[in-house]
Parts: C-alpha cells; structure tokens; sequence
C-alpha cells in the first residue's frame, strides 16, 4: 500500500527547503561580496596603445632573444623606467626575463603621489592591460601584510604608473606570472629602517619570484646636465656601492633612491655579479628634441 504525504507534511517540507536555500544563498552573497572586496579589478590608465606596440617592436628588432642568438641570459632582478615615452627601455628590460622558470614578480615603484603612510603599500588586485589581465599574487601580498612596515593601500594602486605602465609588457612577455605590487613611501625616513625592510624581501623574494624595481632617473634636466647626472648614478649603481646608492637624489639622479638601494643589496646579499646595462636612454633623444629643457632619462638595468 503506497503511503500518502500529507498536505501539513508536505508544507513543513517546502518551509524547510526554503528556509535552507535562502539561508545558503544568503552565504553565498556575502563570500561573493567579501571576495569582491578584497579582490578589486583595476583599469589601466597609463595603457597607451600605441606606446606600448611601438616599444615592444623596437625591443623585438633591437634586442634580440636569448634563443635568436644562442646566448645564455638569466637575471633574477631588473631596473626598468616607467616613463611610457622609453617603452622601448620597459620593453627590453621585461623581454630580458625570458627563457627562465618562475611565477612571480615582485613589482616595486616609487609612491608617486605621497598615499603611502607606511615604508611599503600593497594590495591584492586584478590589472587590466593591453593584453589581457594581470593577476597579483594573493600568498604573496598576505605575506607581506604579516610586517608592520606594509600596509594595504587599494585606492593609491588605482592611479600609480610606476606600476601601471609596466605592466602591459609583463603581461605581453610574460603571460602566466603573477604579480605582487609594491610602492616604497616617499614620506617616513626610509634609511633607518632600510635594513628591516631587506629582510622582509629577502624573505618574500624566493626562487620562483623576480624582483622587478621601476625607476626613471634624472629628472627636469637638460640633456647634457642628465647625462653627467647619470655618470653619477652609474659610478655607484653599476659597482653596487651601497652607501653612494643611498646618497643619490630625487629628482636629479632617480624618483626612486630607495628603490635602487633596495634592489642591489639584496643582488649583494645573494651574491649576484655586478649590474648591466641593457639600454641607457633620454627623452630627448628619443623625442627628437635634444635642446629640451626638461628631460627625463632611463635605463634597462639586469642583475644576474
């Protein structure tokens, strides 16, 4: 004999189900929302098009690939500008990192526009590029977060082009690598704690991660005046004399002392051979207007 469910049964049945399902669902809207607030999804405003193609074609003609000519190339920490009118510079300092086996970069650039409270600022984000989309790396940046020196800053990354502008060459380059983004203060002495904030890198930096600093140099210079300013920098730099490092000035000779400080002691700490120019360039020249009064240099600079 079939038994029959009663109507009572059968509602006390659907209130139940539904009371489940709402309650599942309204679980589910708030993971969604709290991933959707810890994940944001930035545009790139500095993703200039044409820029960026035309500095990949002249990096592709003009630097040729580690198999095109044979050569053995393999830096783990590169200097490149964010100046988009050196896209060529970017470009060629990002294409260096080919040919190798890592996942991660660490992008590190100047705090530009003063938003960064804390020595280091992070965030956890998806970049839209040319190209496609950037991903940072999530272990990475709660890593970082761990440190009283590094403090989540979402809204500085909405508008920073030390970050923006090289991106679309890592993404063109580089598509599957993840990216953890960085900005070092302008605003608290950095000097004093400069050897903690080593730490903290050495520590996050591991073998499946580059560290990738974005530095213009001399500033609001004319050509000649830039020129004797980055033999200046390059006396130092390129002999890893941390101390003279550590005394070059923003604006004259880098947007980023700390930065450039940063990347060769830990070259040093991890006993890397000296720094090499991959390509030294100028506004002005690349302008064509060498009696500009105001120039911007750079330079795709690898530490291998």
């Amino acid at each position: 004999m079939k038994r029959r469910i009663s109507q009572q049964t059968l509602f006390i049945a659907t209130v139940v189900i539904i009371v489940v399902t709402t309650f599942a669902f309204d679980n589910y809207q708030t993971a969604v929302t709290k991933v959707s607030s810890e994940i944001a999804v930035y545009q790139n405003p500095y993703d200039d098009p044409q820029e960026v193609m035309q500095g990949i074609y002249l990096a592709d003609q003009n630097f040729p690939s580690t198999a095109e000519i044979g050569a053995v190339l393999a830096p783990r920490f590169v200097i490149v500008p964010h100046h988009l009118t050196a896209a060529e510079t970017i470009a060629t300092g990002i294409k260096a990192l080919q040919g190798q086996s890592f996942k991660k970069i660490a992008l590190l650039s100047p705090d530009h526009f003063f938003q960064c409270l804390t020595l280091l600022c992070t965030t956890r984000g998806e970049y839209q590029t040319l190209f496609g989309t950037v991903e940072s790396s999530s272990d990475a940046v709660d890593q970082l977060l761990t440190s009283d020196l590094v403090s989540d800053a979402p809204e500085l990354f909405k508008e920073e082009h030390g970050i923006f502008a090289v991106l679309p060459f890592i993404r063109y380059y580089l598509p599957t690598v993840e990216v953890t983004p960085l900005v070092y203060s302008q605003t608290p002495p950095w000097k004093a704690k400069r050897e903690e904030v080593l730490d903290l890198l050495d520590q996050v930096i591991d073998e499946q991660t580059i560290l990738v600093v974005s530095s213009d140099f001399s500033h609001y210079l004319s050509l000649d005046q830039a020129d004797q300013q980055d033999a200046l920098t390059e006396s130092v730099l390129l002999t890893s004399d941390l101390d003279g490092i550590a005394q070059l000035k923003n604006p004259d000779q880098s947007d980023c002392p700390n930065c450039l400080w940063l990347i060769s002691a830990l070259a040093q700490r991890r006993g890397f051979g000296q720094p090499q120019v991959l390509l030294h360039t100028n506004s002005a020249l690349i302008l064509k207007d060498p009696n500009a009064e105001s120039t911007t240099s750079h330079y795709a600079i690898i530490f291998e």
